[in-house]
């Protein structure tokens, strides 16, 4: 029985099929090797994704992964499972599951992708039988008693195409299947519906596969091994789910050598920039106080742990010498806001020319992120989602428009950059909110724009599906595309997927009432050179000059008052706030609300400044703004 067979001394195979990130180790697996490494068990990792995009083309592998590096309308969304289709067609048979309705109603009429992509989808999935014949070409088999494949994103069907000719052709190797898609009930279905799946691992892998991996070695079933999924017979056998590891210090340094081996072996070499990847934590502080409405990133485990700020240290500087890298990007859900007084300061003093990428919560404050960019960090991903409060708060996000719109600003005068997108389509929104976000984004045109503006996901494990009903969302079902990559009845399908389509209470159309939002930010991607700046003058006055390609006046000569106004306003101000500030300033003179009111207004009016309700934002960067945290 395939449970119990004793692995002997065999090694243990890893694989990272299509359509998995080429330009960053997968991480996961990379953890399990070292892992078993420490445990005395040899294992390899196979990076035939490398393999798929230099068949495929870079370009269109990129496009298939949704991962160009540049805004691109001409992207296929990953929503629409492409890459699992071309996969689903091989595994099938070409033609079955409506291959034909695929391509008129989800790509062309759904997603609207173009001829042009729709062709290349085509000729990737007649790439897909020599492909996998060359995967498995070029592994020695016999070396191996068991393959474990990751999935996340679109690699499911790839892995399993895979994993069906090894179980044809090598009987003797055993077939373990783990990654974010095979979290809670989708790798419990996933198990059931491919009997050549001996084991799934679900949840937090690190104790459990090399757990599974020993009892195998000893001839043992891996009864009671939690976080395994397994075969007693005919019986799918799920043991629980695993605990979380709680001290992330205990966790090895990820071994990426497999990958730098195949990527410098072959000619992605030269057209990619790798990125290693640190995990410094896990789980996610702010879902564990309110966890964000659309949200399923950490799929039933939302504790946060995070690594001491030494090991976080020593494991980057460990890695970028070992491998001569030097952009290095925390995959963290969230950055541990504690780093800021310990691991920041450190990698500050060091000054080890490192290029560091984060995710970091809207409402950092100017001084951290200027921390942020003294140690290195210079690349953010940035949780706004919107640029209206009331949206913000159905959402779950703890921030308002105005702190968002600060931090770009911020994120501008310290030479960061900012990725962010926008989101619509909540059941609950006030559509008129989008004509307020509008005036917000004729104002900051100078500032990074959004890399993406979509309708909201309705993921598995966030909020807005585990309660849909009560957040507005009905008739929730599996997104169309799945019916053409799993020939499942409606429950197996729901319960193997991770996208979700829903219907509006009211019959709303959020494309139409974002349109002009939308059209606007087309608009901005296609400018260059949208620049504003100010600068102090003489006894506390400043000019502002105007360059943008809407702006309203070239010039603005400001007096010490009202730069005075303008330079308090860097963070988002209460005009009761603004007077108080005044009257400390120039105590002698007499300031009335209306008049400064009306200076506010014009600042409006003039697209430098923006407002929500009684609060006022400047959008230009300015070097002499009081360095406070306050938002008054």
């Amino acid at each position: 029985m395939h449970a119990t067979q004793s692995l002997a001394m065999k090694r243990v195979l890893f694989i990272n099929m299509p359509f998995g990130g080429l330009d960053r180790p997968a991480l996961g697996i990379s953890l399990l090797k070292a892992a078993l490494q420490r445990d005395g068990i040899a294992a390899d990792i196979a990076y035939f994704n490398h393999l798929f995009a230099d068949m495929l083309g870079l370009d269109m592998y990129k496009r298939l992964s949704n991962c160009l590096e540049t805004a691109d309308f001409d992207t296929i969304p990953y929503t629409a499972l492409a890459g699992d289709w071309i996969f689903s067609q091989a595994y099938y048979g070409l033609g079955r599951l409506d291959a034909d309705g695929y391509v008129r109603h989800v790509l062309r009429e759904y997603y609207r992708v173009r001829g042009a992509n729709v062709s290349r989808i085509m000729k990737a999935r007649s790439l897909v039988p020599p492909f996998l014949e060359r995967c498995l070409g070029s592994i020695r088999w016999d070396e191996y008693s068991l393959v474990g494949l990751t999935s996340t994103f679109e690699q499911t069907l790839a892995s399993l195409c895979l994993a069906r000719l090894i179980r044809s052709r090598y009987p003797h190797v055993l077939i373990a299947f783990g990654g974010a898609n095979c979290e809670g009930c989708m790798g419990e279905e996933l198990h059931r519906q491919y009997p050549f799946i001996d084991f799934v691992s679900t949840g937090e892998a690190d104790e459990s596969f090399p757990a599974l991996v020993r009892a195998l070695r000893t001839g043992r079933t891996p009864d009671g091994i939690k976080g395994i999924i397994w075969r007693r017979g005919q019986k799918s056998v799920n043991n629980g789910p695993i605990d979380p590891v709680t001290n992330l210090d205990d966790i090895p340094y990820p071994d990426f050598d497999d990958y730098f081996f195949s990527l410098r072996a072959g000619p992605l070499a030269k057209k990619l920039q790798p990125w290693l990847q640190v995990q410094a934590s896990r789980g996610c502080w702010w879902g564990e106080k309110n966890q964000c409405a659309f949200c399923g990133l950490n799929g039933s485990n939302l504790a946060f742990r995070s690594k001491s700020p030494s090991r976080v240290l020593a494991e980057l500087l460990f890695l970028s010498e070992r491998y001569d890298i030097d952009r290095i990007a925390f995959v963290d859900n969230i950055f541990d806001g504690r780093y800021f007084e310990t691991l920041l300061p450190e990698l500050a003093r060091r000054r080890n020319d490192l290029h560091l990428f984060c995710e970091v919560k809207s409402n950092l404050g100017r001084h951290e992120l200027r921390a942020l960019r003294e140690s290195g960090v210079g690349y953010i991903q940035v949780g706004i989602e919107s640029l209206s409060t009331p949206i913000l708060r159905l959402m779950g996000k703890g921030t308002t428009a105005l702190q968002n719109v600060a931090l770009l600003k911020w994120c501008h005068s310290q030479g960061i950059a900012a990725s962010w997108n926008l989101l619509y389509g909540l059941p609950k929104e006030d559509p008129s909110q989008y004509a307020a976000i509008l005036e917000i984004l004729k104002r900051i045109v100078h500032l990074r724009p959004p890399d993406a503006i979509g309708a909201i996901r309705l993921d598995r494990f966030s909020p807005n599906y585990n309660e849909a009903a009560r957040h507005g969302f009905l008739n929730v079902r599996p997104s169309r595309p799945y019916r053409h990559v799993y020939p499942f009845e409606s429950e197996a399908l729901s319960r193997i997927c991770y996208f979700f389509e829903f219907d509006y209470p009211d019959h709303r159309r959020p494309d139409d009432y974002a349109d002009a939002v939308n059209r606007f930010w087309h608009e901005w991607l296609g400018q260059r050179h949208n620049t504003v700046t100010h600068a102090r003058t003489s006894r506390g006055a400043a000019r502002i000059l105007d360059a943008r390609s809407n702006r309203i006046v070239d010039h603005v000569a400001l007096d010490a008052v009202q730069n005075a106004i303008y330079e308090f306003c860097d963070v988002p101000r209460h005009i009761k706030g603004i007077h108080a500030r005044l009257c400390r300033l120039f105590p002698k003179r007499d300031f009335q609300f209306s008049r400064i009111s009306a200076f506010l207004d014009y600042l409006i009016e003039a697209h430098l400044m923006v407002r929500e309700g009684a609060m006022y934002l400047s959008v230009v960067p300015t070097e002499n703004s009081p360095l406070s945290s306050e938002w008054s």
